[in-house]
C-alpha cells in the first residue's frame, strides 16, 4: 500500500496512475496496487470515494430525470442533451480529455442500460434525443 501524496501534481506523474475503483479512503489501481487518499479534496476527505449512501441519492436522482426524458420523448418531445466530462486542470491536456470523454462515455452507458435500453430507440431510430459531448479538461 502506498500514500497519494497531498497536492500531487497529474502532469508531474509519470506513468499516469490507473484507477479501478475507490472506497473510504482507498483508491484501488489496475495492477493490484492500492493507494491511501490522505488529504485529497474536501469531498472525498469528508465522504470518502464510493460511499453507498450519496450513490443511492445520485442513481436515484438519474433514474429520475430518465424517467421523465423517458416520457417526453415518447410524446415526441426533441431533446438534446448535452454532457460535459471535467477534469483536473493539473493534468496534460491529452490525458484530461481523455479522462473527460471516458467520464462522458461512463454517463452515456447508463443511458444505454437504462430501463432495457428503452431510450436507445430514440437516440438511434427516431433521432428525437440527441447527445452532444462536451469533454473538457484546462479549457473551457
Amino acid at each position: 500500500m502506498s500514500i497519494w501524496y497531498p497536492y500531487t501534481q497529474m502532469k508531474n506523474v509519470n506513468p499516469y496512475p490507473i484507477v479501478k475503483s475507490g472506497k473510504g479512503a482507498l483508491i484501488s489501481l489496475n495492477g493490484g496496487k492500492t493507494l491511501i487518499d490522505g488529504i485529497s479534496s474536501w469531498w472525498s476527505v469528508i465522504h470518502g470515494y464510493n460511499h453507498a449512501k450519496l450513490n443511492k441519492v445520485l442513481v436515484n436522482q438519474l433514474n429520475d430525470f430518465l424517467s421523465l426524458l423517458e416520457l417526453e420523448l415518447k410524446q415526441g418531445t426533441y431533446f438534446k442533451l448535452e454532457i460535459k466530462g471535467f477534469a483536473s486542470p493539473l493534468a496534460k491536456t491529452k490525458y484530461n480529455r481523455n479522462l473527460s470523454k471516458r467520464r462522458i462515455e461512463s454517463f452515456k452507458n447508463y443511458i444505454r442500460k437504462y430501463n432495457s435500453g428503452v431510450l436507445m430507440d430514440f437516440y438511434e431510430n427516431k433521432k428525437t434525443l440527441e447527445i452532444i459531448e462536451v469533454p473538457f479538461g484546462e479549457e473551457k
